[in-house]
């Protein structure tokens, strides 16, 4: 199991904020939700920190490849 993990809450919410599309309460809510999420994060076999979806994509890839479930 893969979790996908901000670099950190501020992070996340700068980037919410700096998309402008969603409202103040929609914000609070999704960092609640994640706050909550990210202490159920050692549960996962894998974290990787979402820093680009670049980098975050070939993180995972690397995971399933070295766990023989993708091809290079």
């Amino acid at each position: 199991s893969i979790f996908i993990r901000p670099a950190s809450l501020e992070e996340l919410e700068r980037r919410l904020r700096s998309r402008a599309t969603e409202n103040e309460e929609s914000i609070q809510r999704r960092l609640t939700v994640a706050s909550d999420e990210l202490k159920l994060a050692n549960r996962y076999q894998h974290q990787v920190v979402n820093e680009t979806v670049a980098q975050a994509v070939d993180d995972i890839c690397k995971i399933l490849q070295a766990q023989g479930l993708a091809h290079d």
